[in-house]
C-alpha cells in the first residue's frame, strides 16, 4: 500500500517535473472531500510544495494522511486559533464574510443521500470559497445525518497548519486528527478539470 503511494507520488512529482504549467500536465485526484469546489474525482496540476510559493489561507493542497494522498484546504496557519462555527470556518479574531447559496437541498457527495445539505459561500483568507456542510435545520431519521460535534483547537502550533475539507460533514479534518505537520503537505493544488 505504502509502495504505491510513494509510487504514485514519484509519478506525480515526475510528470510535474516536466513543467507544471497552466495547460497541464494534470494528475488524477480523489476529491469527494472538496465538493463542490472541486468534482468527486478532478484531474488536478500539482505543484510540489518545495516549488510552491508560502502557503496562504485558502490554498488547497495534497497531504499524507494513514498512507493516502488527501486533498484538503489550508483554513489556519502557525499562531492561528479555530473555533467551532456550525461546521463553518471562523478563525479566531476575524468575523467570518459568509453568504448561504442554497439551503436544505440533498446532500450529492457526503455521509448518505438521504442527508440534506446547505451551500455556502464563506471566506478563507483573501478567497472565496463555496462549501457543503449538513442541514442544521431538517432533522432526518439517520443517525449519518447528524451533525457532528465540534470542539475548539489550539492555536496551531509552528511547523503545522489547519485543514478544511469543503465537504465539512463528509471527510475528516483537522477539526478531527488536529493541525497537519508541514512534513505531511506533499503539494499545492493549482487547477483542476
Amino acid at each position: 500500500m505504502l509502495y504505491r503511494l510513494m509510487r504514485r507520488t514519484w509519478v506525480v512529482y515526475f510528470v510535474l517535473g516536466m513543467g507544471a504549467c497552466a495547460q497541464g500536465p494534470f494528475t488524477y485526484l480523489s476529491t469527494g472531500s472538496m465538493y463542490p469546489t472541486l468534482e468527486r474525482e478532478s484531474h488536478c496540476v500539482v505543484l510540489p510544495l518545495e516549488q510552491a510559493p508560502p502557503l496562504e489561507r485558502g490554498h488547497v493542497v495534497t497531504m499524507l494522511h494513514e498512507n493516502r494522498l488527501v486533498v484538503r484546504r489550508v483554513a489556519g496557519l502557525p499562531g492561528d486559533t479555530i473555533k467551532p462555527d456550525e461546521g463553518l470556518y471562523r478563525r479566531q479574531g476575524a468575523t467570518p464574510e459568509r453568504e448561504l447559496q442554497q439551503q436544505a437541498t440533498t446532500c450529492l457527495v457526503g455521509p448518505s443521500p438521504r442527508c440534506l445539505c446547505e451551500i455556502w459561500e464563506e471566506q478563507i483568507g483573501t478567497r472565496m470559497v463555496t462549501v457543503q456542510r449538513l442541514s442544521r435545520t431538517v432533522i432526518r431519521d439517520d443517525i449519518r445525518c447528524d451533525s457532528p460535534i465540534e470542539s475548539a483547537h489550539p492555536a496551531v502550533p509552528a511547523g503545522h497548519v489547519f485543514v478544511l475539507a469543503d465537504n465539512r460533514d463528509g471527510a475528516l479534518d483537522s477539526r478531527d486528527f488536529g493541525p497537519v505537520s508541514m512534513k505531511r503537505v506533499q503539494g499545492r493544488v493549482l487547477r483542476c478539470r
